[in-house]
């Protein structure tokens, strides 16, 4: 029969042995999560980033957005005053001719949207 100190080397035997093949259990597994790991996260995670630099590379910044919206600006601008002086010229045109009466000039002249240029020497 077993007395007390068989029993506890055993249970000492047991944990030994329980613990070495735990160890051995946490490696396997740890090899196991690594190859999954590397099998199927890595290369859905190098798709994502080969798309985020196209995303990236296409993508508009904001100096570069302003600078053409700048550039837009300027060019309508630039074509209202050229509409402007037309009917500024239209309007003197049916002044000198005297097709419209004096108040119907006036009201016209009144619509400006770009003022009369005055030069800074002047």
């Amino acid at each position: 029969m077993l007395d007390q100190q068989d029993i506890q080397q055993i249970g000492s035997l047991l944990d030994k042995k329980l613990e070495e093949n735990n160890e051995k259990l946490v490696g396997r597994i740890a090899i196991e999560v690594g190859s999954v790991i590397e099998q199927n996260v890595t290369p859905m995670l190098d798709d994502m980033n080969e798309r985020l630099g196209r995303v990236e590379s296409q993508i508009v910044t904001k100096s570069f957005l302003t600078d053409q919206l700048g550039g837009l600006r300027e060019e309508m601008v630039g074509k209202m005053r050229k509409q402007d002086t037309k009917v500024n010229s239209i309007i003197d045109s049916l002044e000198e001719k005297a097709v419209l009466d004096k108040p119907a000039i006036k009201s016209l002249r009144a619509i400006k949207v770009f003022p009369p240029q005055t030069s800074a020497f002047s």
